[in-house]
């Protein structure tokens, strides 16, 4: 049953490829069904197309053009045959009862059909005449119905409109010029390939249209791939492909919605990421011997200081246990960064896990500024703090500690000897608090503030090469923001000096409302998240965006939230204390007005097989920690401001 739904759908797509279902009547084809009416001197001749759920005519002749239910159509059990099908007495067949009319008008003795097939194979629809007396089908009349048939073959190959020929000679142009596999899937299969694909996975290109897209993908990642059609995320995920020959190798498969000859589809890019997975690979053997050579010398000077300042070799003068505390603490915090910073992968797939809490700013600023001025003697450089501003901001300690060290570090070593450098806490954007460092040194350029958040990335500049520095911390500073809610920048000009600054969102969170609040205004988002800090957090987010939040930290305040306000959009988090989200996911989908409003998940996991089945109102997945920027795009998509709205349920014929 499998294999023949398989080829069932591999035969609708064949068919949708025609764009010929209700169409206007064409001539050719017309005179086509009067010319199989002639030859087996047949009172009725038709060129019918069979689809999921009916009969077509497309050209009559001694009857009406007909559109009748599959089921009752003797064309459905033509199609199943690659031969003619001849039924001389329609009547004396019980089985057939069903069948012997042609419309509602019209019972019929005699029919006889041939399947008109498509290049690749497929049956998509009959020529067939009929008579309403039982009768025969002469040798030669069979062999002249056999050849009309492949006549309509022929013109279906001709009748493609010129703007349809057009788009197909773009794409193939188009595509033909890229290195990447691009295809066309309708109902999952491929309908339009490039060379590229066919050569990336070992097939000839008039082989590829009509196969399904997991046929292309290795057995271990076809599961993640289906989960990717479902929620066409447009995201770039690395999986591994299968070649013709049975290999694997490892691809970047990208899923985006398109339209495709007026219909829905979806268009799918495949990189060979082979190269670059060795490279990856290469990189983490470095990343772990460099880590395993900074981590055991490191236990040791951490180890030692714990004990001297512990008093294992005797009582230490004050300053003494001062610096030895500064330098034990600045031992922890630089064994916990490089746990982060030599693991690359893990920042960049932002897996970080960050403890959200309440901080206390004013006691951050100067705790980072007295570990820091040693730093700023070995620089001859002087620090100053102006705290305007000492509300608490929601955010992880050590993150934000690790922020600002990066930034005031970079302060202190590109400042002139003499200079100051200046930490400031004041009122960012509504609702969050602005850090920032200003320095005197010598500024940074347009162009180069545009390139100063990437990877790797180093001003060229004397000093930028004495004082070293890897081209990593404002990559992984940015990142860290991000992941908090905020958002970091510089303003510099050449000659000027430059101010580094990243905003966090404050706590409390003033514009989310507890569930159960008077619901007078329009809908707005339902937040329903335990954990306290994260829900401000996200509250802020929405807010700054202009959105209205209400929030519920159980399933009971959730159904109630619901019950009393239709929510625009829900934002859900999975682990709740009296329950599963789904369980209110179910309970929206039961309840007459709510059944339509879209749920974006906010989880510290990957969505399973049962996650993706329970709800096609789940439209989007985001895992925790994610960036502000892919919140809000979930919630642009969901509302119907961006993409369509997207169902993470696989839909089957």
């Amino acid at each position: 049953m499998p294999a023949a739904r398989d080829e069932e759908r591999a035969r609708l797509i064949a068919l949708a490829r025609y764009d010929i279902l209700d169409t206007e009547p064409e001539l050719a084809f017309d005179d086509l069904a009067r010319l199989a009416a002639l030859v087996c001197e047949a009172p009725m001749a038709q060129i019918n197309f069979v689809d999921d759920t009916r009969t077509w005519s497309k050209a009559s002749f001694g009857a009406p053009r007909i559109t009748v239910p599959r089921a009752s159509s003797l064309c459905a059990l033509a199609i199943k045959r690659h031969e003619a099908l001849v039924i001389e007495d329609v009547g004396a067949d019980g089985r057939l009862s069903a069948y012997g009319r042609l419309d509602a008008d019209i019972a019929i003795g005699f029919y006889a059909g041939v399947p008109f097939v498509t290049p690749d194979g497929h049956a998509i629809g009959v020529l067939c005449v009929a008579d309403i007396r039982p009768r025969q089908l002469a040798p030669k009349q069979r062999d002249g119905l056999l050849a009309l048939a492949r006549l309509v073959e022929s013109q279906l190959q001709l009748r493609a409109s010129p703007a349809r020929r057009e788009r197909d000679e773009s794409f193939t142009r188009l595509s033909s010029a890229a290195s990447e596999g691009i295809t066309i899937l309708l109902e999952e299969r491929v309908v339009e390939a490039n060379n590229a694909f066919g050569r990336l996975f070992g097939y000839d290109l008039t082989e590829v249209a009509g196969r399904p897209l997991l046929d292309y993908i290795a057995p271990e990642s076809r599961e993640a791939v289906t989960r990717q059609l479902g929620l066409v995320s447009e995201k770039p995920h690395d999986v591994r492909g299968r070649r013709r020959d049975g290999a694997t190798f490892d691809i970047e498969i990208t899923i985006k919605r398109i339209s495709y000859r007026d219909r829905p589809a979806l268009g799918c890019v495949v990189r060979d990421i082979s190269e670059r997975k060795e490279l990856d690979r290469i990189k983490s053997e470095f990343v772990s011997v460099v880590s395993h050579e900074l981590r055991t010398p490191l236990t040791s000077i951490r180890g030692s200081l714990g004990l001297m300042e512990a008093g294992a070799v005797g009582e230490l003068p004050p300053k003494a246990r001062d610096l030895t505390r500064i330098a034990r603490q600045n031992a922890d915090r630089l064994i916990r960064l490089i746990n982060d910073i030599l693991d690359l992968e893990k920042i960049e797939a932002g897996k970080i896990q960050l403890q959200i809490t309440a901080v206390d700013v004013a006691d951050l600023v100067e705790s980072t500024v007295a570990e820091l001025r040693g730093m700023a003697l070995l620089y001859k450089v002087s620090i100053t703090t102006e705290l305007g501003c000492r509300e608490p901001v929601a955010g992880d300690r050590d993150r934000v500690v690790q922020i600002l060290t990066n930034l005031l570090s970079n302060a202190l070593k590109f400042s002139p000897e003499g200079g100051v450098v200046c930490v400031a806490l004041a009122t960012g954007a509504p609702g969050f608090l602005r850090f920032s460092v200003r320095d005197h040194g010598q500024g940074i350029s347009t162009e180069q503030q545009a390139r100063l958040f990437t990877r790797f990335e180093q001003l060229e500049a004397a000093n930028t090469r004495r004082r070293g520095g890897t081209g990593l911390g404002l990559a992984i500073s940015r990142s860290l923001v991000e992941q908090q809610g905020g958002r970091i920048g510089v303003e510099s000009a050449p000659g000027q000096g430059s101010e580094f600054w990243f905003e966090l969102p404050l706590v409390p969170a003033p514009s989310i409302r507890d569930a159960g609040a008077a619901a007078d205004e329009p809908p707005g988002i339902l937040v329903v998240e335990d954990d306290d800090a994260v829900a401000r957090v996200v509250g802020i987010i929405l807010a700054r965006a202009g959105h209205s939040v209400t929030r519920a930290a159980t399933l009971e305040e959730a159904r109630s939230a619901v019950a009393a306000r239709r929510p625009a959009v829900v934002l859900l988090d999975m682990k709740l204390p009296d329950g599963s989200g789904f369980d209110l996911v179910d309970h929206m989908s039961e309840t007459p007005g709510l059944e339509q409003v879209p749920v974006v998940v906010l989880s510290g996991v990957e969505p399973t097989f049962d996650h993706r089945t329970r709800s096609d109102r789940v439209v989007e997945w985001l895992i925790k920690p994610f960036a502000e920027r892919e919140l809000l795009r979930a919630l642009r998509d969901a509302m119907g401001n961006g993409p369509e709205p997207r169902s993470m349920t696989r839909r089957t014929a």
